[in-house]
């Protein structure tokens, strides 16, 4: 099968915030990252191929939709993925990684395009 490239856009990182925002104990390191496919047809994910930048583990989450009247789901659909064996070495921290369709447990095949927001 060949591949086909699907445009997506990236948004920047986003910190998430837990406890004291002015303490270093309100800052854990998870930053999130929303990657939108827009108005495109619904397609089957394959591959996910991006360069690491200094990421110990990632985590990946997929909004799904299940019809137009009940609420958006966020689904896990891979938990903390190993990228660096470790965080205080530089080995793999700037690798590029490949993810694909048997290492992600998928349940919402095939993708749906972004609806807007």
């Amino acid at each position: 099968m060949s591949r086909v490239l699907v445009p997506c856009h990236v948004k920047g990182t986003v910190a998430l915030q837990v406890g004291d925002v002015r303490t270093s104990q309100g800052r854990p390191g998870v930053l999130v990252i929303d990657v939108t496919f827009p108005s495109v047809a619904p397609f089957e994910l394959q591959e996910i191929t991006f360069k690491n930048y200094y990421t110990a583990f990632l985590s990946i989450r997929v909004r799904q939709y299940t019809s137009m009247h009940s609420p958006v789901k966020w689904v896990t659909c891979l938990r903390d993925y190993c990228l660096m064996p470790d965080p205080h070495s530089e080995e793999g921290a700037q690798a590029y990684v490949s993810l694909f369709k048997h290492q992600v447990s998928w349940n919402s095949w095939p993708v749906s395009p972004d609806e807007g927001s």
